[in-house]
C-alpha cells in the first residue's frame, strides 16, 4: 500500500486485481458478461474511490486481501443481480462496500434493489416455504442474507430461539442451489458440544486395507461449491470453531490444507458458509474466537414478536393444507406461537431445562401432525382413524416426546400447566392429565386372521381418544 503513489498506480494495482478474478472465476460465469462488468472504467473508478475512502477512515489501510473480497463482490452482486438498466453501478458498488465494511445497522439497501430481489430471487424456494414474505423486517433481513450470499462472504448469525433463523438458511439454501444449477443439494450440519474437526471435515481411514479420505460435510460443501450450514456452531468447544479458519483463507485460488487431513483441497468458487445460532452467553454457548470472527460478517436476526410468529405459521399451515380444509383455525396458530415463546422462556430460566428448545421447525411438525390425522377421516385412508386427537394433545405428547423417559414425571406438571394456560383449557386440563396416564383402548378385525395370515389386511381404529399416552404401554404395544 505504501508504494502507491499517485492515481495511476492505483488504478494499474486494481486492474491486475481485476485480472486475477477473471482468470479465476471466468469459467463459471457468463464471460461476455462477466468481460463487460471488468472492463467498465465506471465501475473501476467507484472501487477506486471506496478504496481511498476506506484508507482515510481507517488507521490500517486495505490490503491486498481485503481489497480482492471488495472487487469479488462487486462483480459478483453486478453480475448476479443483473439489474444495471434500473439501478446505477456507483449505487451498486456502493452498497457492496457498505455490507463488507460499515456498521450493518447503518446500511441503507436501494427499494429497486430489495423489490427486485424479493420478486426475482426470493420467490424461488422449490418447496414455496416464503415464510418471511409480508413480513418487512425479516425480509430486510432475508434480502441482506441473500446480498452476503450471492457474493459468497461467510456470515454468522444471532438470534433467539425459535424465530426461524435456520429455516430462513435452509430456504435461501434451496434457492440459491435451484437459480445458480449448483450440484447436489446444500448441507447441514448441527453442531454441539462433543462436534470434533473431523466430523465436519471427515478423516483418513484404513478400508479394506487402504488408507482412504472420507470427506465430512463441511469438505464436500467445499469441494462442490455448495452452501454449509453451520446450525448451533457456538455450541462446540473453542477449538472446533478455531479448527474452521482454513476454510475461509481461499487466496489467490490456493490449495489447502484442512484440519486432520493430509490431502490439501481446492474450494469451489460457488462454496457459501453461514453459521446460524443462539446469542452467546445462554447455556451451553462459547464466544466465538477472535480469529474466527474476523472472517465472518456478523448478522442480528430481527426481533420478531408473536404476531410475526403466527403469521409464519399461517403460511406454513396454508401451504401444507394447499390441498384439504385446515383443522387449524388462526387461533390455534396464535396459541402455538405463545407457547413456543413462554417453553423457551421458561427452560432459560431452567424450570423446564430438560424440555428441547422450539422453533419454527417443531411448529410445522405439529402443523404437520393435524393435517396427517385429517388425512385419516377420508375414506382414502378408512384402515386408520385417529378420534379426538386436539391440538393440544399433539402438544404434549410432541413435548414428551423429547424428553427423557427418567425426566417426563418431573416435568410433566410443568408442561402440562404451560398447555393449560397457552390452550386456555381450565377444567380440561385435569382431562388432559387423565388422558395421559390412561391406557389406550386398541380394537382390530379378526386378531387371530390379524396376527396369523399376513395376505389378509386389517383395519386399526384406535376407539379411544387418548392414545399416545402411557409410555410404558406403548412400547409393548
Amino acid at each position: 500500500d505504501d508504494d502507491i503513489k499517485n492515481d495511476d498506480q492505483k488504478e494499474n494495482n486494481i486492474k491486475e486485481e481485476i485480472e486475477f478474478l477473471e482468470d479465476r472465476d471466468k469459467e463459471k460465469l457468463d464471460v461476455k458478461r462477466i468481460d463487460e462488468i471488468i472492463n467498465s472504467h465506471e465501475i473501476l473508478l467507484e472501487i477506486k474511490k471506496y478504496f481511498e475512502i476506506y484508507n482515510k477512515e481507517n488507521d490500517i489501510k486495505m490490503n491486498m486481501i481485503y481489497l480482492e473480497k471488495f472487487i469479488r463482490s462487486v462483480i459478483l452482486i453486478i453480475y448476479k443481480l443483473n439489474i444495471s438498466k434500473e439501478v446505477d453501478n456507483k449505487i451498486m458498488v456502493k452498497l457492496v462496500y457498505d455490507l463488507l465494511f460499515s456498521d450493518q445497522s447503518s446500511v441503507i439497501i436501494d427499494e429497486k434493489i430489495k423489490n427486485y430481489i424479493l420478486k426475482e430471487k426470493l420467490n424461488r424456494d422449490p418447496l414455496n416455504k416464503y415464510f418471511f414474505i409480508g413480513i418487512s423486517k425479516i425480509e430486510n433481513y432475508m434480502i441482506s442474507l441473500y446480498l452476503y450470499c450471492a457474493m459468497n462472504i461467510p456470515i454468522y448469525v444471532f438470534g433467539p430461539p425459535g424465530v426461524g433463523k435456520t429455516a430462513g438458511a435452509e430456504c435461501l439454501a434451496r434457492i440459491r442451489t435451484k437459480i445458480e444449477k449448483l450440484e447436489g443439494n446444500y448441507k447441514k450440519y448441527a453442531f454441539n458440544s462433543a462436534t470434533t474437526p473431523s466430523d465436519i471435515f471427515g478423516a483418513e481411514t484404513l478400508v479394506d486395507g487402504q488408507v482412504k479420505l472420507i470427506d465430512g460435510p463441511l469438505t464436500e460443501s467445499a469441494l462442490n461449491g455448495q452452501t454449509f450450514i453451520a446450525d448451533e456452531m457456538n455450541l462446540s468447544s473453542n477449538s472446533t470453531m478455531m479448527s474452521l479458519i482454513p476454510i475461509f483463507n481461499n487466496i489467490r485460488n490456493r490449495y489447502i490444507y484442512f484440519p486432520g487431513l493430509t490431502t490439501p483441497i481446492k474450494i469451489n468458487p460457488n462454496f457459501w458458509f453461514g453459521a446460524f445460532q443462539n446469542y452467546e452467553g445462554t447455556a451451553g454457548r462459547n464466544a466465538t474466537p477472535h480469529e474466527l470472527s474476523l472472517k465472518l460478517v456478523r448478522l442480528d436476526y430481527p426481533t420478531v414478536e408473536v404476531e410475526d410468529i403466527k403469521n409464519i405459521c399461517i403460511r406454513i399451515r396454508d401451504t401444507i393444507y394447499k390441498n384439504q380444509n385446515s383443522n387449524i383455525s388462526d387461533d390455534n396458530i396464535l396459541q402455538l406461537a405463545v407457547f413456543m415463546i413462554k417453553l423457551n422462556k421458561r427452560r432459560e430460566d431452567g424450570n423446564l431445562a430438560s424440555a428441547e428448545a422450539w422453533s419454527i421447525r417443531n411448529l410445522e411438525n405439529i402443523i404437520n401432525r393435524m393435517a396427517e390425522q385429517q388425512k385419516c377421516e377420508d375414506i382414502t385412508y378408512k384402515s386408520i382413524q385417529y378420534e379426538n386427537c386436539s391440538l393440544y394433545i399433539n402438544v404434549l405428547f410432541y413435548v414428551l416426546s423429547y424428553i427423557d423417559f427418567e425426566s417426563v414425571d418431573d416435568s410433566f406438571d410443568e408442561i402440562l400447566n404451560l398447555i393449560t394456560d397457552c390452550f386456555q383449557l381450565g377444567e380440561n386440563g385435569e382431562e388432559l392429565r387423565k388422558t395421559y396416564y390412561s391406557k389406550p383402548e386398541i380394537s382390530y378385525d379378526g386378531c387371530t386372521k390379524f396376527f396369523s395370515l399376513k395376505k389378509y389386511n386389517s383395519s386399526i381404529k384406535f376407539r379411544n381418544s387418548k392414545i399416545g399416552n402411557n409410555i410404558n404401554f406403548l412400547n409393548k404395544v
